[in-house]
């Protein structure tokens, strides 16, 4: 074989490898930063809508949120230890009204369970505690919310009243069938 013959057949095998390398390669990358990405997004997710839930309290998607942080942010110690602090407090204050220091104290939780979550994500400058005790609520939002409260407390009184009504028209009707029932059994 000459030095030609050599070289050629050395060019075959590195363009035959290059054929079938490096579209191998690109895959396994794409997928690498595809999960990447994904994890990414449902980190900000997460971030969103604990974000918003500063505003309209606990929803389906916010709970949803905090049940999951432990598998998002797997890899992130510190984003866990302040969920577990907020997820404890909240474990041991299950069932009873909160004080006003209780309530500062779980929004502090929170809020500090946030501030990780954003620095987790990249935002180490862009998002501290101070701008996470600042949301944005407008008066008409905060009445209409208040409104909306206030309706939904009244209709529940009302669905009470009719309830307890009802029963007592159920117990008067039995009284009164046992009333004509004795009286049947007596005349007969």
């Amino acid at each position: 074989m000459t030095v030609a013959e050599v070289i050629n057949l050395v060019l075959g095998v590195i363009n035959l490898i290059a054929i079938i390398v490096i579209p191998i390669i690109a895959i396994i990358i794409g997928q690498k930063l595809q999960d990447r990405a994904k994890k990414r997004d449902d980190k900000m997710y997460i971030l969103k809508t604990l974000m918003t839930a500063r505003i309209y309290g606990w929803t389906t998607d916010s709970v949803h949120s905090l049940n999951i942080i432990d598998i998002v942010f797997a890899e992130d110690e510190s984003v866990r230890i302040a969920w577990e602090r907020l997820y404890n407090f909240y474990c041991t204050h299950t069932g009873k009204g909160l004080s006003e220091d209780e309530v500062i104290e779980a929004v502090g939780l929170n809020n500090k369970l946030i501030e990780k979550i954003a620095k987790s994500i990249g935002y180490k400058e862009e998002i501290v505690i101070s701008s996470i005790e600042k949301p944005y609520k407008p008066d008409g939002m905060v009445k209409a919310m208040q409104s909306q409260a206030t309706a939904q407390e009244n209709y529940n009184n009302v669905i009470e009243k009719l309830t307890i009504l009802a029963d007592q028209q159920v117990r008067n009707a039995k009284s009164q069938q046992e009333g004509v029932d004795n009286k049947e059994k007596s005349n007969g």
